[in-house]
Formats: C-alpha cells, structure tokens, sequence
C-alpha cells in the first residue's frame, strides 16, 4: 500500500540533510497538507490515489530541496 507513496518517504532538504516523512492517519496528513500550505491543492486531497503519487513527490522533492533541515524541523516537530 505504501510502495511508492509520497507521504511516507524520504526527502533531502536544502543542505543536503533528509526529512522522513510518515502521516498514514488521514488526520496527520492533513495537518501535514495544511503546514505545507497544500491543503487546497486538488492533487493532494486524495491522499490514496496511486495516481497522484508521482506528481505528488515531485512537488514534496522540490518543496523539502528549497530549504534546509532546521527549518522543517521547526515548522513540522511537534
């Protein structure tokens, strides 16, 4: 089920750290989504929808790449 999921994965943050990423509760994801500011992206809503994963982890690479570790650490901890 979670082969290939964008929320439950690894990404590199912008000084070359990673972030590991695992909101499998729709509740968790959602806040999630809403730290994010992707709470009212249409490609994210359906957070089973295989269809949408790789376009999902794209744009969570990118996101997590823009800024360094520290910084999703404070915004996401917690």
């Amino acid at each position: 089920m979670l082969d290939g999921s964008h929320f439950y994965d690894v990404y590199e943050c912008a000084d070359g750290e990673h972030i590991g990423l695992g909101p499998l509760e729709p509740k968790f994801y959602a806040l999630l989504l809403e730290k994010l500011g992707l709470e009212s992206d249409p490609v994210f809503t359906a957070q089973y929808d295989k269809e949408n994963w790789p376009a999902c982890k794209d744009r969570l690479r990118a996101i997590f790449a823009a800024k360094p570790r520290g910084h999703w650490d404070q915004l996401l901890l917690g």
